[in-house]
């Protein structure tokens, strides 16, 4: 459907552990090499996003492990979906830390979502609440280490937000 869409990204979340997490990230791989496959000879594009920390059962929340079911994929059409959220999340709201998560992972992302958080686990959603930029605590100059032009997407929860998101993007990139 992607292909006939003209989409250019498929956003693919990754995997969640079971009991053990070795086996449901060599699963995870093993599915998304399938996928990846398929998408190969569609000229689609797949974006694998890095996921929270804050929830201990999610796959690929350190770059390092998203670089590494990447590589083990080993398709040109298998990328990273930079999520600047998330991955403030993962790095518990340390700038330094985010701007190093940022720079690791540069050279496999096709495509980037953006949001703001506090850095930390809340109550509701892992504390990823998708808050509109300048509501939380991120650096939004972390997203000049990745050097990338293409899609930004703004995921916020008003045409309002994507609004004030994108002036903010826009004396960025």
């Amino acid at each position: 459907m992607a292909d006939e869409l003209g989409s250019s990204v498929v956003v693919i979340h990754p995997g969640r552990m079971d009991t053990d997490r070795n086996r449901s990230f060599d699963s995870m791989v093993s599915g998304l090499s399938r996928i990846a496959r398929f998408a190969e000879d569609r000229n689609v594009m797949l974006g694998l996003e890095n996921k929270e920390g804050t929830d201990p059962e999610n796959l690929c929340c350190l770059a390092s492990e998203l670089i590494n079911a990447i590589e083990q994929i080993g398709s040109p059409n298998m990328r990273a979906t930079f999520d600047i959220g998330h991955a403030n999340l993962t790095c518990g709201g340390d700038a330094s830390k985010l701007r190093d998560f940022a720079r690791e992972i540069k050279e496999y992302v096709i495509h980037v979502h953006v949001h703001d958080n506090g850095g930390m686990l809340t109550e509701k959603y892992w504390g990823d609440f998708h808050g509109a930029l300048g509501t939380g605590g991120i650096d939004f100059t972390v997203l000049k280490e990745l050097d990338f032009d293409g899609v930004y997407n703004l995921e916020v929860f008003s045409i309002e937000d994507v609004r004030a998101g994108r002036r903010v993007l826009e004396g960025l990139i």
